[in-house]
């Protein structure tokens, strides 16, 4: 009987799927500047937003402004705060519309031209996954760096929606 209970313990531990332990110790000072949202993985579209652009001063003077619809041709403007927790870790916070904090790790970054940013809980094994570049715009030689980045990481390249960036203007 505790060998039956043993395996279906261990069968049910197994069928959890668990976050990836990635961890990139990241410079602030290199990372400080413009970024525009590029890319988000399909499980992990909080709005329909467009024109997302994140721009990190200080450690203590980060923030995200994304434009999205909420019904069609209805154009609305979104700050966030962004809060870094340490040099690998920081918090998307919306206050105005109650989205909770959500943590994001960097996975990889060259600082030049992309960063790779996920978020997993812990409680359902399911990463998600945010890029942002320096270009609203991307070339192909990025987008192909962004896609390596995922294979350097061993992780599996993730479903990524292209968020819509043109006709932006500056921030």
């Amino acid at each position: 009987m505790r060998v039956l209970i043993v395996l279906i313990f261990c069968a049910i531990t197994a069928a959890v799927p668990s976050c990836p332990n990635i961890r990139v110790i990241v410079d602030l000072n290199l990372a400080s500047g413009t970024w525009y949202e590029f890319q988000r993985s399909d499980n992990n579209l909080i709005l329909n937003g467009t024109c997302t652009t994140v721009i990190f001063h200080r450690n203590d003077e980060c923030i995200c402004r994304m434009s999205y619809y909420d019904i069609p041709m209805s154009e609305k403007t979104l700050l966030a705060e962004i809060v870094p927790r340490r040099s690998d870790v920081f918090y998307y916070r919306f206050p105005l519309i109650d989205i909770y904090d959500q943590e994001y790790y960097i996975i990889d970054t060259n600082y030049i031209e992309y960063t790779v940013l996920m978020s997993c809980d812990q409680n359902y094994g399911i990463p998600k996954f945010v890029v942002v570049t320096r270009n609203p715009n991307p070339s192909y030689k990025t987008v192909q760096k962004i896609r390596q980045a995922f294979h350097k990481r061993r992780i599996n390249t993730p479903n990524l929606v292209t968020i819509n960036n043109e006709d932006c203007g500056k921030f």
